[in-house]
Order: structure tokens, then sequence, then C-alpha cells
């Protein structure tokens, strides 16, 4: 039997059980507790349905809703879930996992935070000749998609350079701190830069630390705040210009 976890780095893979729920919100009794304005009290919950051997995510009537791989859930209805699908709860993204092992999610948050990878063997950091050649992190967008990684790096307070690399082009992030201070994705800057790279979900990326004295900070507004409006934008895209929805039952 497979087994299923909701990951959102660095926090500890949870595991989602057969019997019982995982719920999302901001009430104390929540199994993962989100405390952004934007999430309701009892905001949506996963649970595994026996009679069709799935297991769903419900939105449980929140004000601002819950996302499935980009596109907006509709409320009381449930959706099946897969291996790698993303839930976008405010300005919080989740990944499901699902493996026979599940040494291979513990190995791989292990990986993270020991930062195991190395970041040339993803990126080719001549690309931007003021980047460090010190060991940080990388990856596939699939395990860590931008939301992850700029909330994982607010969250951590690091100071460096993220590359991200899409079928589109190259972005490259200068963090201080945990917020962002200079964006750049293709001919976008600053905020739009962010806003254009949160949506991709396969890519490259890598992060390189940097000495805090070799960045001068530039913007007082936090990664949060910046994401919950990156997050806004692409709802009123997805409402104005998407009219598919992900399967439900």
């Amino acid at each position: 039997m497979e087994k299923v976890f909701v990951i959102r780095y660095p926090e500890p893979p949870v595991p989602i059980p057969y019997s019982g729920r995982v719920s999302f919100g901001r009430a104390e009794t929540s199994t993962i507790r989100l405390v952004e304005l934007r999430v309701s009290r009892l905001h949506a919950f996963i649970e595994f349905r026996e009679r069709r051997d799935q297991f769903v995510l419900l939105d449980l009537g929140s004000i601002n809703g819950t996302a499935l791989n980009g596109v907006k859930i509709q409320p009381t209805s449930e959706y099946p879930l897969k291996d790698r699908d993303k839930i976008r709860i405010a300005s919080t993204v989740f990944t499901i996992r699902f493996v026979d092992d599940p040494r291979v999610i513990f190995n791989e948050f292990a990986q993270f935070n020991n930062k195991a990878q190395i970041v040339d063997t993803v990126v080719d950091v001549r690309m931007d000749s003021n980047v460090s050649t010190e060991l940080g992190i990388s990856g596939k967008l699939e395990h860590l998609c931008p939301i992850d990684l700029f909330q994982m790096l607010e969250l951590g307070q690091k100071t460096g350079k993220l590359l991200i690399k899409t079928s589109t082009g190259t972005g490259s992030f200068t963090i201080y701190r945990g917020r962002i201070v200079a964006a750049a994705y293709g001919a976008a800057h600053g905020e739009k830069a962010v806003f254009d790279i949160i949506a991709f979900t396969k890519g490259l990326f890598a992060f390189i630390p940097q000495p805090e004295s070799s960045i001068k900070e530039r913007t007082t507004k936090s990664t949060t705040a910046l994401l919950m409006e990156g997050c806004q934008l692409l709802d009123q895209q997805k409402s104005q210009g998407q009219s598919g929805s992900p399967p439900h039952i």
C-alpha cells in the first residue's frame, strides 16, 4: 500500500492517514495550521475515500478558496489527488507525494535540510558573474516550486542568490535575510519578475548562499506580502482567461 505525504519545505513531511483526515486552517485544532488572514478557520481537508480507493481534497467553503495545480476548486466538491499535485492555500503551496517506501520522502527532506546537493550540477553559475560557487541547494521545480522556495528562504532568513531556469528563460533573485530585494526574469524586473516566475512548476533551481555584506537591501516589503499579491494576480488570470478546472468527483 502506498504511503501518502503532504509536504511544505522546510517543514517535516506530514503523513496522510488512510483513516481520519489532514485538515488545513487557522484553527488550533487544524492538522496543518496556517496563520495567514486569507486562510479560513476551517479551510480544507484531505481524506481517503475507501469506496473509490482515492485520496481527495475538499474545500470547506473557505472565503478565499483553494487551488489545485493552479486552478481554483469548487467548494464542497471532492477532487482526487495524485503524486506531485500542488495545493495552494493563500500564499502557501503544498506538494502531495505518493511513495511505496516512505524513506524516499524523508531522504529528500534530509537532503534539502543538509544542503547536500551541489549547485553547479544543475545551473551553470557562469551565467551570473556575481554568484559565488559556494555549496547551496539545487533541484527541480517539480519538487520545490518557486513559491515553496521563496517561503523556505524567508522562513530560514537566508541571504544569497536564487537562480531558476524554465522553458522560457532564466531568472535571478537576490535574497537578503529571507526578503526578495532584487529580481529579474526574462525582460521583467522587480515585482513583475516574481509574479511571472511563481506560476512555473517545471524547471531547475539553485540557491547559492552569500554573505550579507555583499548585498545591498533595496526593499522593505516582506516575501509573504509579495507572494500573496502574486497569488491574487494568478487567481484573477485563471478566472478571466481559463475556463478549465481540475476533474472532480
